[in-house]
């Protein structure tokens, strides 16, 4: 075989691959990804995040009650000292989550990936996670890094007694703590 068929051959071979990968199917939409996405959570400059969005469960408690969430902030304290643990602290009618996750990187940041309420089981399930927040021409160190966190989930009604917060961090998704109330 000589050098320009081979060549040509390649060039069309290359030209077919592309064009199956930047294809967006039927829909036009994206279907890939890594599961992580934090859907309608924006930060500001702050790290504070924005909680618009609505992922919560409301329905009243089966004794009448209508505990629903009022309010969530996030906002990213830093650096910590030990990945991997929560402290939860209950008031009137709040509960509030500090926090320490593993980052994969240097640009790692911790986000809140959801925090909802079920009325039947009366349990707040928080998931903290991390993603990358660099510039395009940014590098990042390539270590493990602790990022502190505090969460703030204000109620319409008495707080919850079960809480369980998980970390979605490079390991993969484990729960740190679980906590009733009534323990």
């Amino acid at each position: 075989m000589d050098r320009r068929t081979f060549l040509e051959r390649t060039a069309v071979l290359a030209a077919v691959g592309v064009a199956g990968c930047t294809s967006t199917g039927a829909d036009g939409g994206d279907s890939g990804g890594n599961g992580n996405d934090n859907t309608g959570n924006g930060t500001d400059e702050n790290g504070t995040e924005d909680d618009s969005g609505d992922d919560t469960t409301t329905e009243g408690d089966s004794d009448g009650s209508d505990t629903a969430i009022a309010d969530r902030t996030f906002e990213r304290t830093g650096e910590c000292n030990s990945s991997g643990t929560t402290t939860v602290s209950r008031e009137d009618d709040a509960v509030v989550v500090e926090g320490c996750i593993r980052g994969r990187n240097g640009c790692s940041v911790p986000v809140l990936d959801t925090a909802e309420y079920d009325a039947d089981a009366d349990r707040l399930s928080v998931v903290v996670g991390t993603e990358v927040e660099k510039e395009e021409d940014e590098m990042c160190s390539q270590a493990l890094v602790s990022l502190g966190y505090e969460l703030r989930v204000s109620f319409d009604g008495p707080v919850p007694t079960d809480i369980a917060v998980a970390h979605d961090g490079p390991d993969g998704q484990t729960t740190v703590t679980s906590s009733n109330a009534s323990e």
